[in-house]
């Protein structure tokens, strides 16, 4: 909220709308937290709203504000966390949006655990192997695509652009590699939540082209020329989509290794069961001694 007036000035009258906007949801969220806060350590309100509805729409509301709150501070259009480049002006607004904006998620996990008794990670990892990973880099794909159109068309579109080449150039590979890696995080992520049985081979494939779009779109768009070489929303969209999508390939890499080895042993089970007579060569079969041993078995 003090970033926020700050960066807005002291002169109200001077504000664009933008500025009162972010002002208002920064207070919003200041007056809804605080009054949580009391209601959570008063001995005589905390069981009235602990685990209630008013505590879930409070959670709600608060995770509403900052979607807002944050498309608004890092949008190169209003000035407000980012100038007119996409790079970052106001750290503790930029920054301190995004972690409202996580800790607001996180409150409702929280209370969606507490009181309805769902475990959102829990179910998440239930529905399938890397479903969180998958997750998060649909979520990051889907950042990458919306930063790297909105650069585009306000920096290379007109009749008198303000940037041109490489630098629209990796703009639009931002918008390809964002749109391919959406459909394709976004088709795995529906599968594991339908239930279906997915192809490990299948999914082995889009982890490696989802890690070698974005391995290319790091080295591309956080270049010196790229699109998101500033400090913003495209340059930490990209790292991060790197990382998890290398994690995502380790860990496909390690299932395979230990099916290898699964596989290998249940070959030689197998084979071992498949003998025919069922048993293996060193086996004896028992037999019936002549009489002279007293038709023991030997």
């Amino acid at each position: 909220m003090g970033s926020s007036a700050d960066v807005s000035g002291n002169s109200t009258s001077g504000r664009t709308s933008y500025q009162h906007f972010a002002v208002f949801l920064s207070t919003i969220s200041f007056l809804v937290s605080c009054l949580s806060v009391f209601l959570y350590l008063s001995s005589r309100f905390s069981k009235h709203f602990v685990n209630s509805v008013w505590e879930g729409f409070c959670a709600f509301l608060l995770i509403i504000i900052w979607v807002i709150g944050v498309s608004i501070v890092s949008d190169s259009e209003t000035e407000l966390a980012v100038d007119e480049e996409g790079r970052v002006r106001v750290g503790n607004l930029y920054y301190f949006a995004w972690a409202s904006l996580f800790w607001s998620t996180a409150i409702m996990a929280n209370f969606t655990q507490s009181a309805v008794g769902i475990d959102v990670m829990a179910e998440l990892r239930s529905s399938g192997k890397r479903m969180t990973i998958w997750t998060v880099l649909f979520a990051l794909s889907v950042v990458i695509f919306a930063n790297s159109a909105h650069v585009y068309d306000t920096a290379c579109t007109g009749d008198d652009p303000d940037e041109e080449g490489f630098f629209c150039t990796s703009a639009g590979y931002g918008i390809g590699s964002g749109v391919l890696c959406s459909l394709f995080t976004g088709n795995v992520v529906l599968t594991k939540i339908r239930g279906v049985s997915y192809l490990f081979q299948t999914e082995v494939i889009l982890a490696g082209i989802v890690f070698l779009l974005y391995t290319f779109g790091v080295s591309i768009l956080t270049s010196h020329s790229g699109a998101g070489a500033p400090l913003g929303n495209l340059y930490y969209g990209s790292w991060a989509s790197f990382i998890i999508s290398s994690l995502c390939l380790k860990s496909c890499w390690e299932d395979y290794q230990r099916g290898t080895t699964g596989s290998g042993n249940n070959a030689a089970t197998n084979e071992h069961a498949n003998t025919p007579g069922g048993n293996s060569n060193n086996d004896v079969p028992e037999v019936k001694a002549n009489n002279q041993y007293g038709g023991d078995t030997i």
